[in-house]
């Protein structure tokens, strides 16, 4: 599930700063959704068409379209929070079909948030399932500006808190493609763009002025093992990805590198309602690597309670552990714990230098049918914490 979050408090340690219905019943509920703009969420079930069996092309075509139209949607206002930019307001929207009666749902989601210190992001995530489930074509692009810090390079720099203020402002657009090659197992290409222009306050720390303005553009592959029952919150199975990214000039980048990435997510139900999910993941870079494509903590679910960037380095790694349980009616709960570390190259980890995380945090489901989930977390680092408001689980 897309996650669009944004950043909240931060710690002592490091400073604040600043879905058949008719057409005008579609109409009037998109009415009464901005009219309740501060409510929690406005569902829309719809039923799905007829499949249809003619052979006639056209009303194949037709049969597919309204079919798309009968689908189930959501629009969800929300709070925001996130320990790296501030709190805020956003809105995500998702629109859920099926294209054939096995592949998985495909879904067509929108994002975007403005909080409090201007900054802000504008998402959309495309993930199409089709071909009785053979083929996989998904794509994540955006917009965004985000006023944050930057602390330097390695454990010492991020575990000093030192930071100067910066801007990063850009898009991004990352497209990939997998083939289902034997059950559960798919293979693929993927590319990467992102265009980075970042202004920053003269201090004891700098960014390098050919870093300011950054064009990477890469190319890679991707190997997958998806055994999920359920893409967007799982209660069984196993999810593993590899991927390796070669950045070029040939290709439009500004310098060269790599991006190497493995993780591994694993999920354990017990009495039907309790689940158990696993993660492990390491993520390694190679060459002139921007500042921004370093390995880091806060961008993502690893190690929450984590400033964006305050850690960062060539090479990371994270284990997690977090229990899912329900609480009452559609409310639930999760804690979780999980350690990680950044080092300058593969082995040079240190034990001294682990950075520890854990927390607890409310679900509130608003999709019953997709699992889908709304909430709040609140997570506890090394030296930092910060509360994350959500769409969907971490992991």
């Amino acid at each position: 599930m897309t996650d669009f979050r944004t950043p909240g408090s931060r710690s002592s340690a490091v400073g604040r700063r600043g879905n058949p219905h008719t057409r005008s019943t579609r109409v009037a509920r998109l009415a009464v959704c901005a009219a309740v703009a501060a409510a929690l969420l406005i569902p829309a079930e719809r039923a799905r068409a007829e499949d249809s069996e003619a052979d006639d092309f056209t009303e194949r075509v037709g049969a597919l379209v309204t079919d798309l139209m009968t689908r189930e949607s959501f629009i969800v206002p929300l709070f925001i929070s996130n320990p790296t930019i501030g709190s805020g307001l956003g809105l995500a929207a998702a629109l859920f079909y099926q294209l054939d009666p096995v592949s998985r749902p495909s879904s067509t989601s929108l994002g975007a948030y403005y909080t409090f210190n201007d900054s802000w992001i504008v998402a959309l995530r495309q993930m199409t399932y089709f071909g009785e489930g053979k083929h996989r074509l998904n794509a994540l692009a955006g917009g965004y500006s985000l006023n944050t810090d930057y602390f330097g390079i390695g454990y010492e720099a991020g575990s000093e808190g030192e930071s100067i203020a910066i801007n990063e402002k850009g898009y991004a657009v990352e497209p990939n493609y997998l083939r289902r090659v034997t059950e559960h197992f798919y293979a693929g290409i993927g590319y990467r763009y992102i265009y980075m222009d970042t202004s920053q306050e003269r201090g004891p720390l700098t960014i390098p002025d050919e870093q300011e303005k950054v064009r990477s553009s890469a190319l890679g592959g991707e190997l997958v093992y998806d055994s999920r029952d359920n893409e967007l919150n799982p209660r069984t199975g196993t999810h593993l990805e590899a991927s390796a990214y070669v950045n070029r000039a040939a290709i439009g980048s500004d310098t060269d590198y790599e991006i190497y990435k493995i993780q591994y997510n694993t999920y354990i139900e017990f009495s039907g309602v309790r689940v158990l999910a696993l993660r492990a993941m390491t993520r390694a870079t190679a060459g002139q690597v921007p500042y921004f494509d370093l390995s880091r903590f806060g961008a993502g679910s690893d190690l929450r309670g984590y400033v964006m960037g305050q850690y960062r380095d060539h090479v990371m790694y994270a284990v997690q552990a977090e229990g899912r349980f329900p609480l009452a009616g559609r409310f639930g709960a999760v804690v979780f714990a999980g350690v990680g570390g950044i080092a300058p190259a593969v082995g040079e980890f240190r034990a001294d230098e682990l950075l520890p995380s854990v927390g607890t945090g409310l679900r509130f489901t608003i999709s019953e049918e997709r699992r889908i989930t709304v909430g709040v977390d609140y997570a506890v680092g090394r030296d930092t914490d910060g509360w994350y408001a959500r769409i969907g689980e971490a992991f």
